[in-house]
């Protein structure tokens, strides 16, 4: 489980917090989508959760602060993709993939890339592993950033706005693709606007960010920022 205890985020150069006092949890092998109106929070909360940010109060995973875990026993338990989806141009699909497992985790080459190989696959992906970012569409594009989390077998699993930059297309394949991973028994945190994931999504938990901010010396702390 993912649990943050009285966590609050406080930018340096100002007196306001973007992050005030928020508990939750993240049970194991569920789908919680994250909704909030813009500005509420939500990238800072999923930064926190994932180590990219220098959070106050606690994030622990398997019971254990997330502080004390260093960046690859990180990046090995908890994948995000944001909403640019951060794919190094220069490589391929394949590629962007095997690199983290080869550079990172020190595997070798040929398991590496049967590894990113099958999860292109599952991903509908088999007939663009040689193909180069900018000859990806927006939704290709996304599940090669899927794959390059999934790779390292990610025990939770972060979307930041995942729909916001898809055609009604490549949003039904997004939804066949979170159902594929719900069943995976992936845990998942989908930042969203879209309301409808709700609607076309099996069984999900719902936090809204609003709900989850705690605001003390109302002087000092400014929603929203």
């Amino acid at each position: 489980m993912l649990v943050c205890k009285n966590l609050s985020y406080k930018y340096k150069k100002v007196n306001n917090y973007s992050l005030y006092n928020i508990s939750c949890e993240f049970p194991f092998g569920t789908t919680t989508l994250l909704t909030g109106s813009s500005g509420s929070g939500k990238t800072t909360l999923i930064k926190c959760l994932s180590g990219l940010c220098d959070y106050q109060g606690n994030v622990f995973l398997f019971g254990k602060e997330l502080k004390t875990f260093n960046s690859i026993e990180r990046s090995n338990n908890i994948g995000i993709v944001f909403q640019d989806f951060n794919l190094f141009s220069n490589l391929t699909a394949l590629e962007n993939c095997i690199q983290p497992l080869v550079k990172v985790n020190k595997i070798t080459y040929a398991k590496a890339k049967k590894t990113a190989s099958s999860w292109l696959d599952k991903l509908r992906m088999k007939d663009y592993i040689n193909r180069y970012p900018n000859q990806l569409s927006g939704g290709q594009k996304q599940r090669v950033a899927l794959a390059r989390s999934l790779v390292k077998k990610v025990q939770f699993l972060i979307l930041d706005e995942p729909t916001s930059s898809l055609d009604r297309q490549s949003n039904i394949e997004l939804l066949a693709i979170i159902n594929t991973l719900q069943q995976e028994g992936i845990t998942l945190l989908i930042v969203t606007h879209d309301r409808s994931l709700i609607k076309n999504l099996g069984k999900v938990n719902r936090l809204e960010m609003e709900e989850l901010q705690v605001y003390h010396n109302s002087e000092a702390i400014r929603k929203g920022v």
